[in-house]
């Protein structure tokens, strides 16, 4: 079974988690009381840097009212969908009987069809990266594959679009993020394939929202996708005009 790097059309990742606002990363402020105002800094940074940007959208479970309310104050109209869900299911329709495995830094959210669920991180079998001394990494990489694996083959799909919560190299080489797998793992995809039994089409996560909010965006605008989970990644929507 194989495993292929897809490229979205109009979709461009961008890396978020670690801008400086407020004195420290962005991510730092995830979990506190003034992170809508720190993610409205943030998105101000960005659009320093893209000032095509005429529109937000805010995805994930972390996607609150406050928080669209902070943005919503740079000038910039902000709309948001918190269901969790919305990405799988545009995944799951990108091919034809295709299923869908958005996987999450806390557990991974699975589609088919109409049918959506979700399994929790098992943080006996996929620890956090950080907290696993580098002795036992190796060992906690093959168990981490493992439980992915069967994540995904619940779908009991032979065709499935995978998100990664990590960004990936030229070569489609999966960086790091809290799983227990290395920089630029050169096996990470081909293992997954094979323990799902499954072709994967595999992207970053927060592609794969911007192709969920795709079809609700402004037409003809570039829109900043960001999604909020237990971190915040972002992706630009660039429609042609």
């Amino acid at each position: 079974m194989r495993a292929t790097r897809i490229c979205p059309p109009y979709v461009v990742p961008l890396e978020v988690w670690d801008l400086p606002v407020g004195g420290q990363l962005l991510q730092m402020w995830r979990a506190a009381d003034a992170f809508p105002e720190r993610l409205a800094e943030a998105v101000a940074l960005v659009r320093a840097q893209h000032p095509a940007i005429a529109h937000v959208h805010l995805a994930g479970g972390g996607a609150s009212v406050g928080c669209a309310d902070a943005v919503a104050t740079l000038g910039l109209p902000c709309t948001r969908d918190d269901d969790p869900f919305t990405a799988a299911l545009a995944g799951a329709a990108l091919l034809p009987g295709a299923a869908c495995a958005d996987i999450g830094q806390t557990g991974v959210k699975l589609a088919r069809g109409e049918d959506t669920w979700r399994i929790r991180r098992d943080l006996a079998r996929a620890p956090l990266r950080d907290g696993v001394p580098r002795a036992d990494r190796v060992a906690a990489r093959t168990s981490t594959v493992a439980a992915l694996g069967e994540a995904l083959a619940t779908t009991g799909a032979r065709q499935l679009v995978v998100a990664l919560p990590c960004e990936f190299t030229a070569a489609g080489e999966p960086l790091g993020c809290t799983y227990c797998w290395p920089e630029r793992d050169p096996h990470l995809l081909a293992d997954l394939a094979r323990l799902a039994d499954a072709e994967l089409a595999v992207l970053n996560d927060a592609e794969l929202a911007a192709v969920g909010a795709g079809p609700g965006l402004p037409r003809g605008v570039t829109s900043l996708v960001v999604t909020l989970g237990f971190g915040v990644g972002a992706a630009l929507w660039r429609p042609p005009r």
